[in-house]
């Protein structure tokens, strides 16, 4: 974790490697989506994303596709309006498939996931600040589909041309 910098690069020591970066002047900005709000982009360092939003009743025939591109979630346990933003020190999550709350930090270590990327990686988080997907690597198990689920909130990545 330690760090050297100068005007236009980072070199740090993650792990065993040491890692040369580019300091990046782009900020992630973070983005509001209100209630009824069907799309939205987020820009990344790694350039624009685009996001479709449907909701849908999970009846019978509802089946769910899986992927790090897409959210399914329980539309009626999130909170508006929701906010895509990064991550910051002390927050938390509960990963899908675990009871217990797991800091993002030790989770990104757990992925093995290097620091200059952390930054970069977009949070889903509701009007009370839970984190809801760690987008496009994993869903909150708090707003996961259950049996008592009526309404689904849909997520999904566009694909870029």
């Amino acid at each position: 974790g330690k760090s050297i910098y100068s005007p236009t690069h980072r070199l740090m020591k993650d792990r065993e490697e040491l890692i040369l970066v580019v300091l990046d002047k782009t900020n992630f900005q973070p983005v509001s989506i209100e209630q009824g709000q069907t799309e939205f982009n987020i820009l990344t360092p790694q350039g624009e994303l685009s996001f479709s939003i449907r909701i849908q009743s999970s009846g019978n025939n509802f089946d769910p596709k899986t992927g790090n591109d897409r959210l399914y979630a329980d539309y009626d346990k999130i909170r508006f309006p929701l906010q895509v933003r990064n991550w910051t020190e002390g927050d938390y999550f509960y990963p899908l498939g675990m009871t217990n709350k797991q800091k993002l930090s030790n989770f990104f270590i757990n992925r093995k996931i290097p620091l200059h990327e952390k930054k970069n990686i977009p949070l889903l988080c509701d009007a009370e600040n839970r984190i809801i997907w760690v987008m496009g690597i994993r869903p909150d198990n708090r707003f996961r589909i259950t049996g008592q689920t009526k309404t689904v909130l849909i997520i999904n990545q566009k694909q870029t041309d």
